[in-house]
């Protein structure tokens, strides 16, 4: 019989240093998959800010090429003798200017929606590396489940071979 307890014994053993070792083990994997989510979020956020960033410098340069643009016009007419404050020359002016509002309005627009895609990407990483953190953390509960019954069933034997004796 004291083999039989002695088996058991090492059996509530085996079964906390397992529940604990797979529980650990869990619990660094749920760590690791947020922090790599949460990297990730912070490329995708970085990402967005760049794409701003570089809508904002396009559509400075649009504007800059606009009024370049709408000077030599300008300086055209003058040249040819066209009264410049009024007019053809006046309307094309305002025209280049117009078109040019709406290029910068469309870049604009187009890198804010890359911009946007990108932060759902960050926000859809984060959630993402929560719920694989979750599914992480329930293995490791499992697995002290496991152990608690290991235990459990050790004591049931231990007692059932004292009771024997």
């Amino acid at each position: 019989m004291s083999v039989l307890v002695t088996a058991a014994v090492v059996g509530i053993g085996a079964s906390i240093y397992s529940a604990v070792q797979v529980k650990g083990a869990a619990d660094d994997a749920a760590t690791n998959s947020r922090e790599v989510a949460e990297a990730q979020a912070r490329e995708f956020r970085r990402g967005a800010q760049t794409e701003r960033e570089i809508g904002i410098f396009e559509a400075g340069q649009i504007r800059r090429k606009a009024i370049e643009g709408r000077s030599v016009q300008i300086a055209a007419a003058a040249h040819n003798g066209i009264v410049v404050g009024s007019g053809t020359s006046a309307s094309m002016a305002a025209k280049t200017m117009r078109l040019a509002k709406q290029d910068m309005l469309v870049t604009m627009y187009n890198a804010e929606r890359v911009a946007e895609n990108l932060e759902l990407k960050a926000t859809d990483a984060e959630k993402s590396g929560q719920v694989q953190a979750g599914v992480y953390k329930s293995q490791g509960s499992a697995a002290v489940a496991q152990g608690i019954a290991g235990v459990a069933a050790g004591v049931g034997v231990i007692a059932t071979a004292l009771k024997k004796d």
